[in-house]
């Protein structure tokens, strides 16, 4: 069961650059001016409060795989005492290259995501594949390659987007010497058309066309081979097999293929015993496939709210691999330049609204909320 408790109030917060003043603890009355504060409840009454020299203050490029990202830090702690309570505020910019604008560049959206830790995966390229025709060429040959492209030609080319799972591939042959047309339609696993669809090939044994030879795909456990011919399919755990035909009438080889937690299918259509060959019989090879790249999710413009009670540690983002991106932290509703600080460093104004979860870093089944709707922000940038 998820442990919730609530954190309400106004919060207002400065956030600038690198600091190292000495401060009173926090919370506390007497710290002079008060700049920062945050006047709520986090499972009860709490006031975080202090003057410009009681505050923790940093802006740095953190590193983050191939990138070294702006890293804008503000919190509440007590720096004499490194166990005591804090509440900390973070935001992400860009990389070094993408920061001369901070105003145009980082604050320039209304929706704060939340941090993720997990990795992002960008595919590039296609799958492209060659289908060709196997014994008995015709005179015409028309291909519908499933995703609403047609072709013609013995052979054929075709490049299927990356985001097509699998496709049905429909071949149609008419050999005029035979006077003779059929078609064929397999199913194509475009996940992994390489290892994860089976195909076989079709080779004449005999020069008046009744016995054949089919060679399988290899890597599958079983081959069940239907030959059209009403006898019992065969099941074998090797990729070749052989039959003869005694008639001439039309034949649908099926083939289905088993192995560890997959089944694949593959046909083709012969007219045996015939003065020319008749076929609707395919194949492909496979010349591209789609390239997957995987990296560490880069926390651009993202915010992080970090609050430390008791010796428990709660942040706004799970501590998991899931996908955590899509979900709001911080919603900004006006960004506008700012006095510089004391060390001169440039600052922007934010104002805006907080309201979201905060997880345990030790349980992420442990959960408390937080929810200001005055919320009001300065962040300093180099």
């Amino acid at each position: 069961m998820k442990m919730r408790k609530w954190i309400n109030g106004l919060l207002v917060l400065l956030v600038l650059s690198i600091a190292s003043c000495q401060k009173a603890d926090i919370p506390s009355s007497d710290l002079g001016a008060v700049l920062f504060k945050f006047d709520g409840s986090i499972d009860g009454n709490v006031v975080f409060e202090a003057g410009e020299n009681n505050y923790i203050m940093h802006t740095d490029y953190v590193d983050n795989g191939n990138s070294d990202v702006l890293l804008m830090r503000g919190e509440f702690r007590n720096k004499s005492n490194t166990d005591d309570d804090f509440l900390r505020f973070e935001f992400y910019g860009y990389d070094s290259v993408n920061n001369t604008n901070i105003l145009q560049n980082v604050f320039n959206q209304t929706d704060f995501k939340s941090y993720s830790q997990d990795t992002l995966e960008q595919i590039t390229g296609s799958n492209i594949l060659k289908f060709y025709t196997l014994y008995g060429t015709s005179s015409n040959v028309d291909w519908d390659f499933g995703d609403g492209s047609i072709g013609t030609g013995d052979t054929a080319i075709h490049t299927y987007s990356s985001v097509l799972n699998d496709v049905t591939v429909t071949m149609t042959s008419y050999n005029a010497l035979a006077n003779c047309t059929d078609t064929v339609a397999n199913f194509i696993n475009l996940t992994d058309p390489i290892n994860n669809q089976v195909q076989f090939g079709v080779i004449p044994t005999t020069t008046n066309l009744d016995s054949f030879e089919f060679t399988a795909t290899v890597g599958f456990n079983t081959y069940t081979w239907d030959f059209g011919d009403l006898i019992p399919p065969q099941q074998l755990t090797i990729n070749t097999a052989m039959t003869y035909y005694g008639d001439s009438s039309r034949k649908t080889i099926e083939l289905t293929a088993t192995k560890a937690g997959l089944v694949s299918y593959w046909k083709a259509v012969i007219n045996p015993n015939r003065i020319a060959p008749c076929f609707a019989a395919y194949k492909y090879d496979v010349l591209s496939t789609p390239v997957k790249n995987v990296s560490q999710r880069v926390p651009y413009k993202s915010c992080i709210i970090t609050y430390k009670k008791n010796g428990a540690t709660y942040r706004s983002y799970k501590n998991n691999s899931s996908n955590q991106s899509n979900r709001n932290v911080f919603v900004l509703a006006n960004a506008s330049p700012y006095e510089n600080n004391a060390e001169g460093k440039a600052t922007l104004r934010l104002q805006g609204a907080v309201n979201t979860y905060l997880y345990n870093v030790n349980n992420a089944n442990d959960s408390i909320r937080m929810n200001s709707n005055e919320l009001t922000i300065a962040v300093a940038h180099p």
